[in-house]
Formats: C-alpha cells, structure tokens, sequence
C-alpha cells in the first residue's frame, strides 16, 4: 500500500509541475506580447510633446469669398473711362406736336428737305437766346409764331421726319458735329408763298434767304 501511495505523490507532482511550467510559459508569452505592443503603439506616436492638431473646414461668408468693387467717379476719371450718358431733348409727344407741326406748315411741300428746314427752324428758336422759352413745346405752341393746331391730323411720314430731326437735334445737342443739318442755326424765321417756304436769319431789315447749299440726308 505504501507503495502504491508513494507513486500515486510522484504521479501528482509531476503533474502539477507541468501544470506550473505550463502557467509559467503561458504567463511569459502573454508579457512579451504586451511589450510589444506597448512598443508598437509608442514607436507610431511622434516624439512631441504637442497635442495633435484638430483640422476642421469653415465655409467663407460669400462677401468675403467673392468682394465686390464699387466703381467711383474718380476712378472712372483716372481709369480713363468716359461715361456716355444722353441727355434727351425732347418727349414722344413733341414729335407728334412736331408732325401736327409741320402739317400746317408744309404739308403740301414735295421736298422732304424743305419741310425739314421748318421743323430745324423750331429747333433753332429753342437754341437761340432771341426768343424766350427752352423747349420744344414752347416754341411750338408760342403765340403768333408757329401754326400748331392740337387737333390736327398726323401723318406717318410727318412723323417720321419729325421724329428725325429732333433724333438728329438732339445728337448735336449732346456734342455730336455733322448730324446733317439742313439749316443753319441762325435761320430762325421763314415765310411762305404758297408753294415754298423761304428761310430767313432776321425778322426785318438786312437778312439772308437759305439757298439749300448745305448736303441733305433726306432723297428729295
């Protein structure tokens, strides 16, 4: 019986220090294996002792992403840029006052020249400082001066010679030069007999009748 003890003890103790070198073993793989990963993770970290920087976008408000820029009159005028702005003369309805106009003057005139010259002459009384008033309607509906008539029929090609002369008045008057003029500025009154209407650069005394030398734009 003792025996069988005896070998039963040596039976156990083997095992258990197997046991133990197995813990043992076990025990030191897994250390090692901690070290290294330990190792690992510190060799991917950059040797600093900053926090890593935290990128993040922010969209720019729009007048900052794309400025605009006011252009002044003084850098229009050290820029070298010239400003074209029209100054209009006369209204729709001073062309059809002028072709209710020049129906009563000239209506029955062939030449579209000559019919011109009445409406030029208007035009040169509102230049000209002889005679009061500085627009178109004045001088038209001014007593004792033209026959303008507010009921007066309009015709087409009245009003578009009309509406020529004082697109070509106006041009002049806004610096233009040649807007083909068929009268002279200072012709400003005229007379008929009938047939023709003769232009004249003074009411009474010593004047000069128009001979039509200057180039017309007009056919007839």
């Amino acid at each position: 019986c003792r025996s069988n003890w005896r070998y039963s003890m040596k039976r156990s103790l083997i095992f258990i220090t197997l046991l133990l070198i197995t813990a043992i073993w076990t025990a030191s793989v897994m250390i090692s294996a901690g070290c290294n990963m330990v190792r690992d993770t510190a060799s991917a970290v950059p040797a600093t002792s900053a926090a890593p920087t935290m990128f993040r976008h922010t969209a720019r408000p729009v007048e900052e992403a794309r400025p605009t820029y006011e252009i002044k009159e003084n850098d229009v005028a050290s820029a070298g840029i010239e400003e074209e702005t029209e100054i209009m003369y006369y209204t729709e309805e001073e062309v059809v006052m002028m072709a209710k106009l020049l129906y009563r003057e000239c209506g029955g005139i062939p030449s579209d020249t000559e019919k011109a010259c009445v409406a030029w002459c208007v035009c040169n009384r509102v230049d000209s400082d002889e005679f009061d008033g500085d627009t178109i309607t004045y001088v038209m509906t001014a007593p004792n001066q033209f026959a303008y008539v507010s009921d007066t029929p309009v015709r087409d090609d009245l009003y578009d010679l009309a509406l020529d002369v004082l697109s070509r008045w106006n041009a002049e008057r806004n610096g233009e030069v040649s807007v083909g003029r068929v009268l002279p500025k200072d012709y400003t009154y005229f007379h008929g007999d009938g047939t023709h209407n003769h232009f004249r650069n003074a009411y009474k005394g010593n004047y000069s009748t128009w001979d039509y030398s200057l180039p017309s734009p007009y056919e007839s």
